[in-house]
């Protein structure tokens, strides 16, 4: 059950991130979009780790509720999330590719 829905959500997501940048957004609207994403991951990320911000346990609760099913151990542990790889290696391509070939 684990990697079936983690499966599941990689294959909604690489549809979703197709479909709106093929049929609904712009590229500028695209990149920015990417960018939110990318930011709010990273962001996110810190903050569980910087405890000045006193934010650690929230951001940990949040994400390991929010996740539970599709979260890997070490994501869980304090790793940085595939997912952000996933959008930066996604802005990436639409940044530097033609929106003909970031569509393949």
């Amino acid at each position: 059950p684990y990697h079936l829905e983690r499966r599941i959500q990689h294959a909604v997501t690489g549809i979703a991130v197709y479909v709106l940048r093929e049929h609904v957004l712009s590229t500028r609207e695209s990149i920015l979009g990417l960018v939110v994403g990318v930011t709010s991951f990273a962001t996110f990320h810190v903050q569980r780790h910087w405890r000045w911000l006193g934010l650690v346990d929230t951001m940990d609760t949040l994400l390991r509720t929010a996740f539970k099913g599709i979260i890997r151990k070490h994501e869980a542990d304090g790793s940085i999330p595939s997912a952000l790889y996933f959008l930066l290696g996604v802005l990436i391509v639409v940044v530097c590719c033609s929106k003909n070939l970031s569509s393949i």
